[in-house]
């Protein structure tokens, strides 16, 4: 037998190292700190600081970055950071709009397992979880790797299969969807020692059995049952640093864990340093992107008419400045105006301004925030010409006497040359119980 050169040891030790430290990486990146991140109170300026644990009281605490803990009760928070990228092409979407991230497809390919009723899961932030079929929305799998192009597919299946709501859509890797029922995803014995996953599926074409490597895309039809109802509207959405997504009533810290009580997956334990950004919904916050506008207004600066668009940018994709997801907000182009009704309990506006990353650094428009007092409209804000590429300003206006709110975004000196503006948690605060982190 021949000897192993110089060069082999030496590629082979480079591999050695390149793998251990790769899987390193891999086992703690969900016990490092996170570090400091944007921190939004009601009623406050935009803060720094690192999420620590749960309070028995049910507070957030926070430290900043000169080492002091802030302790932020549930109904005081808007956002922490924002939630990342799921780190695999594979997705699990529940009814509730949750996403798990399940494990690439080469680590385990029965990650996913369905029958009539139940489904077993394995995901990458929980491990094994058992749910009822009912919850779950679809299924994904070897998604692009671009965030956009990822969520360009995601709608096309969604959109695809609401176009026949009865009946669900499985998607393969030859572009092929087929439309009928789904009877099960299993785990078979396909050879001695050698297991295989399978999607059972009726089709129009008859009985189809697929191996799941086929599959690129799973969505199925809204189930009507009086024993599993729509879930109610979550109070927090939980990102953690996977790329899933819970919908979620409430946190609760439990020793050195945190309980994330989902709306649909039950209770879910993971440890602080996992939780990666939180944003909240709660009874003194009122999102823009909730409510239902009053009237909204187009100005085409040649003959193209945009809507506007709710959590998406204008281009109905999600809401991207500097490479960050931001989960609520409005999309409008230039020249557009946006009225709301405004409930006096309310007694502050907020949002951050910024033109989103499809923008591609180009774009040039002027914010402006209108407010209706005493049956006239005054202009309450006016920024200076922001442009692609610019960081998220945040705004802030005391709503006084007003009972309506117009959101304006005007030409600026680049025409209207993809003015794809984005105002980022825009919202309605309730200020008279707020506290100073």
């Amino acid at each position: 037998m021949n000897s192993p050169s110089i060069g082999q040891l030496a590629l082979r030790r480079m591999f050695t190292v390149v793998v251990s430290v790769c899987l390193c990486r891999f086992a703690t990146a969900g016990d490092a700190e996170v570090p400091p991140s944007e921190l939004i109170t009601i009623g406050a300026a935009v803060h720094h600081a690192a999420f620590k644990t749960i309070a028995a009281n049910g507070h957030f605490i926070f430290r900043n970055a000169d080492g002091n803990e802030l302790n932020i009760p549930p109904d005081q928070l808007v956002r922490w950071s924002n939630p990342p990228w799921p780190r695999t092409g594979n997705q699990l979407h529940l009814a509730d709009g949750t996403r798990l991230t399940l494990p690439a497809s080469w680590a385990n390919a029965a990650a996913l397992q369905i029958d009539a009723q139940q489904a077993s899961v394995r995901t990458t932030a929980f491990g094994s979880l058992a749910l009822n079929r009912s919850v779950i929305k679809a299924a994904f799998w070897r998604l692009p790797f671009d965030a956009v192009a990822r969520h360009t597919t995601i709608d096309e299946l969604v959109k695809a299969q609401h176009a026949n709501q009865e009946t669900d859509l499985l998607a393969l890797d030859n572009g092929d969807r087929l439309i009928g029922e789904l009877q099960s995803i299993a785990e078979i014995e396909s050879a001695p020692k050698k297991k295989e996953t399978i999607v059972a599926f009726n089709s129009a074409i008859g009985d189809v059995k697929l191996p799941l490597t086929r599959v690129r895309g799973l969505v199925l039809a809204r189930q009507n049952s009086n024993e599993h109802k729509t879930p109610a509207p979550r109070k927090l959405l939980v990102g953690l640093r996977d790329g899933s997504l819970i919908a979620a009533n409430s946190l609760a810290g439990q020793g050195d864990q945190i309980v994330i009580a989902s709306l649909s997956a039950g209770e879910l334990k993971t440890s602080p340093p996992s939780i990666a950004a939180l944003q909240s919904s709660n009874e003194n916050i009122a999102y823009l992107s909730d409510l239902q506008p009053t009237a909204y207004s187009y100005q085409p600066y040649l003959d193209l008419h945009w809507p506007y668009r709710r959590d998406r940018n204008v281009l109905n994709r999600p809401l991207i400045v500097g490479g960050e997801h931001y989960p609520k907000g409005l999309g409008m182009h230039s020249q557009a105006r946006l009225t709301y009704n405004v409930d006096k309990t309310f007694s502050r506006f907020a949002a951050q301004i910024a033109l989103d990353d499809a923008a591609k650094g180009e774009g040039s428009v002027i914010f402006r925030v209108l407010l209706h007092e005493g049956g006239d409209w005054r202009e309450a804000y006016a920024s200076p010409t922001v442009h692609g590429g610019d960081p998220p300003q945040p705004i802030a206006i005391d709503l006084a006497a007003a009972d309506q709110l117009a959101l304006e975004v005007s030409y600026a000196d680049q025409g209207d040359r993809r003015d794809d503006a984005d105002w980022l948690d825009a919202r309605l605060e309730r200020t008279a119980n707020a506290t100073t982190p």
